[in-house]
Formats: structure tokens, C-alpha cells, sequence
């Protein structure tokens, strides 16, 4: 059993065969998926501002309801935009790397 803690700060537990955790209460699940993914998104003024409005994964395209949480980070010369974001039934951990001009889907969190 391997015990970490999640995006959202609460103990969970690996389980089965996939990159998936639970918390305690097995109530919300967090899949580890590291995927580069297709993102419409809105460049406010003088590209200071970024807001993904969509992305498609695996052939589904998910609209973004709403934005929960941003941060940036740099690696090096690149400077990463994350964002946690919801369509509404789950929350999706995704990042713009202003370098390689790529978006990865890092994680999804759903109610279990």
C-alpha cells in the first residue's frame, strides 16, 4: 500500500493496476493521466492573461465551466501556467508550457 496526498490535500491510497487514488472515505478518485491534450483557449491583453475555454482528450471534447485554481511555475527558461478546472462533474489538473507551446491533461478527479 502506498499512501500520498493529492491535489486537493486529503490521504489517499494507490489503487489497482492504474495510476488511481482514493481518499479514505473512497469517495473521490484521482487518475494520474500525463497526456498531451488539444486546448481552446482565450489570451487577454498583451498575453497576460490565460483561460482555457475547452480541451479534447481521447477523442471527448470536456468544456470548462469553471476555473478553480491557477498557478505558474518556471523549469528553466520555460514558464508553466497550471490550472485546475471542472466541466462540471470532474476536476482536471492541466498545464500550458509557454516554451513548447504544449498543454498537457496531467490528472482527473471524480466523485467515486
Amino acid at each position: 500500500m502506498i499512501v500520498r496526498l493529492s491535489s486537493r490535500r486529503s490521504l489517499g491510497v494507490l489503487c489497482g493496476e492504474m495510476n488511481c487514488y482514493y481518499n479514505c472515505f473512497g469517495e473521490i478518485m484521482i487518475t494520474e493521466i500525463n497526456e498531451t491534450i488539444k486546448v481552446g483557449a482565450i489570451f487577454g491583453d498583451n498575453k497576460k492573461k490565460l483561460k482555457p475555454v475547452w480541451f479534447i482528450w481521447s477523442s471527448r471534447k470536456y468544456l470548462v465551466q469553471e476555473i478553480t485554481y491557477v498557478w505558474t511555475e518556471r523549469l528553466g527558461k520555460s514558464v508553466i501556467h497550471h490550472f485546475t478546472v471542472t466541466d462540471g462533474a470532474n476536476l482536471f489538473s492541466i498545464s500550458y508550457n509557454t516554451d513548447t507551446l504544449v498543454w498537457v491533461l496531467h490528472s482527473i478527479e471524480t466523485a467515486g
